[in-house]
């Protein structure tokens, strides 16, 4: 393999970052396309590009390639882009001077097992910021009638010594399955990514980390339910932010002698509702102006769903429930942060 025990003397300090490569399934781009696009998140910075190569959109945002035959690759992993690779990072400079080290043909080094506390700190800062950054793209990537999905692919981790060296350390998924596309052009693509910074800044936290597992979870059952747990933490937020008196006197249209009692009166019913899909509409009502009549039935037949699991009546979702908690989460988080 070529590796060799660090020598006494001998150390190698870098810091890290790491990539997660995602396949936007659902959109097409023109041959050649990459933008990259940068913020920060529940205190972590990242970069992101989206290519309809891996390599091209790896080299701008570590001026270096993914894997050297993108497409033996893409054989390998069954995909076909585009891409989104996902930079965290980088992390302090971490020193090892004990494990096994090789030096490449290129210049660069791979290590095995030499830092250890590096992948603790990035699993870290990729806990906080990685739900609200995929959440984020998923949400303004799709549109009405036109489903994308993020699949994860692969994840790597990429650091670099105070002296430019490079230093590697890879980690491999796949999975694969069938998808349509549209086409979105290189200006819109822009719009879109600014877009999904803005709104990743503001998702709630937890509303967007149930909404990752679920993107990420293959099982019917579990996606129903990470997916339909976000509708109902992002439900409660919401229903907290509101406030009660303000919106009722929007709604209440009678302004004779009665209508402050009844004002009243409302406010007090509104202030002390438990139930979760008596939240729900009055969050719809409120403040997500993009659900319809029809959302509002959906929540009651998922809640139904989640329900009878919930008491045993059933041990799994109707057959497209979870596709259904997909969209109808995807639909409020997007309302409540736009």
């Amino acid at each position: 393999m070529g590796f060799r025990e660090l020598a006494e003397a001998e150390s190698i300090s870098a810091s890290f970052s790491s990539i997660t490569v995602y396949e936007a399934r659902g959109i097409a781009l023109a041959e050649g396309t990459t933008e990259v696009s940068q913020g920060r998140v529940a205190g972590v910075d990242y970069r992101l590009a989206v290519g309809s190569s891996v390599n091209s959109a790896c080299t701008a945002l570590v001026a270096d390639v993914f894997v050297d035959n993108e497409e033996e690759w893409k054989k390998e992993t069954k995909s076909q882009g585009p891409f989104i690779l996902v930079q965290i990072g980088p992390t302090r400079e971490h020193k090892c001077d004990t494990g096994r080290i090789k030096r490449e043909d290129d210049g660069s080094v791979t290590t095995y097992d030499c830092f250890p506390n590096v992948r603790i700190e990035l699993s870290q800062f990729e806990s906080r910021a990685l739900p609200p950054i995929v959440s984020g793209l998923t949400c303004v990537l799709n549109e009405e009638n036109r489903y994308v999905e993020l699949r994860k692919l692969e994840r790597a981790s990429v650091g670099r010594t105070a002296s430019g060296v490079v230093v590697n350390d890879i980690r491999m998924q796949l999975h694969a399955e069938l998808y349509t596309a549209y086409n979105l052009q290189g200006p819109q693509l822009a719009g879109k990514l600014e877009a999904a910074r803005e709104v990743t800044t503001s998702l709630n936290a937890k509303a967007a980390r149930f909404f990752a597992l679920g993107l990420g979870e293959k099982d019917q059952l579990k996606r129903f339910l990470y997916f339909f747990l976000a509708l109902e933490v992002e439900t409660h937020a919401v229903y907290g932010r509101i406030d009660h008196a303000s919106e009722l006197c929007k709604l209440l249209s009678d302004k004779g002698s009665h209508g402050q009692a009844a004002t009243k009166l409302l406010q007090t019913q509104v202030d002390n509702l438990k139930n979760l899909y008596d939240r729900f509409v009055w969050c719809a009502t409120c403040v997500w102006s993009k659900l319809n009549d029809t959302d509002i039935s959906q929540f009651k037949l998922l809640k139904g769903a989640r329900d009878d699991i919930a008491h045993g009546s059933t041990s799994e979702p109707p057959v497209g429930f979870a596709r259904q908690a997909e969209l109808l989460a995807r639909k409020v988080l997007w309302s409540a942060n736009t």
